[in-house]
């Protein structure tokens, strides 16, 4: 069944699974039902073959279920095929972090996929941290101004009580800076350090200084 899902072969899926195929919702070596590696590699024809011979969403893998497979690699045809089926997998949390599928968006466009069907844009995390503090981090700009334009929260405290305009400051990210206080973001809010997010912009940019000064002798 595997090898199915891998190959995108409907017609064997649909075979296997009239058959009574118990492999439909088996875990192999990598943690991962046939579901999951259909998601994974973007094989919608056989998602959707599954789906429709008794495969389950909620069954956790190695990282997540299937919706997480489908949202780390962007893989939207996938995702809705997941979500048409089951639509509690809008929340559902990973295993290791205990990320919603939002949290393992890394495009614009799948951003939106979840946010339109109504998933919550301020979650937190396991780990405590929101989707616009994990976007903020890799430097993913365009995701990130789908958060804030559906009400994602720019002052939401998160690990070590940074906001996302903390983590912008720490890497000079200046796009997402200066979108982050056109939405609200508070420059003088602390975090567990004591810092601000002021006080990180300026430590850098005195960094910064230092560095050339000391290239210039």
């Amino acid at each position: 069944m595997h090898c199915a899902a891998k190959q995108d072969s409907a017609t064997i899926i649909q075979a296997l699974c009239s058959r009574m195929c118990a492999g439909v919702n088996e875990l192999n070596g990598a943690g991962e039902t046939p579901l999951h590696v259909s998601c994974r590699l973007g094989r919608v024809e056989a998602v959707n073959a599954l789906l429709g011979g008794g495969a389950r969403c909620d069954i956790i893998g190695g990282s997540g279920y299937p919706i997480h497979a489908a949202m780390k690699y962007s893989e939207k045809g996938c995702a809705e095929a997941v979500l048409d089926a089951d639509p509690g997998q809008l929340q559902a949390e990973d295993a290791v972090y205990g990320g919603t599928p939002l949290h393992w968006c890394k495009t614009a466009e799948m951003c939106r996929t979840l946010l339109e069907r109504g998933c919550l844009v301020n979650y937190l995390s396991k780990t405590g941290e929101s989707a616009l503090h994990v976007l903020t981090k890799r430097g993913r700009f365009d995701a990130s101004m789908v958060l804030l334009t559906h009400g994602g929260e720019p002052n939401l405290k998160g690990q070590d009580g940074n906001t996302a305009l903390h983590l912008a400051m720490k890497m000079d990210h200046m796009e997402l800076i200066k979108a982050l206080i056109v939405f609200g973001a508070d420059v003088e809010i602390h975090n567990d350090l004591g810092e601000t997010p002021g006080l990180i912009a300026a430590r850098s940019s005195k960094g910064e200084r230092e560095e050339r000064e000391e290239g210039g002798e």
